[in-house]
């Protein structure tokens, strides 16, 4: 024996030696497999991706149904607020300057009256929907 080698250790190197290609193949098999499980996620990695995810998806439908709602608001009051122009335009069209209208006239006069007490009731709401809404999401209803 040279330089003090131990009968055992000789052997087992014999055998690594008639061996080392199966001992390769099975190295790189396990290694593969540790780089595999460390690479993808695990079930509760993917749980909490998912967990994630869906709050986000929750907040952005929130945050989309108040952008609509304050939209709609806004369309609301210009709408009305478009007809309350053309009522106060007809009504003043109608208002004769000097004397008394006809008796068709202060008819048509008192309904357009009418009407646009109507759409200054619904300009007030319109514009009541659409500063509710423009406040959820100034302060932030939607969290975080």
């Amino acid at each position: 024996m040279k330089n003090g080698e131990d009968p055992k250790t000789r052997k087992i190197f014999e055998y690594i030696r008639a061996y080392h290609e199966l001992l390769a193949i099975i190295v790189f098999f396990a290694g593969g497999v540790v780089w595999t499980v460390g690479y993808f996620a695990t079930k509760s990695e993917m749980k909490e991706i998912q967990n994630i995810s869906e709050r986000q998806v929750e907040r952005l439908h929130c945050l989309l149904r108040l952008n609509i709602e304050w939209l709609a608001g806004e369309q609301l009051w210009k709408i009305a607020n478009d007809e309350l122009t053309k009522l106060e335009q007809d009504v003043r069209t109608l208002t004769p300057l000097p004397g008394v209208p006809d008796l068709a006239t202060l008819q048509r006069i008192v309904e357009l009256e009418r009407q646009r007490e109507e759409r200054k009731k619904d300009i007030d709401i319109a514009r009541l929907q659409k500063n509710e809404a423009k406040n959820r999401l100034m302060h932030g209803d939607c969290g975080q």
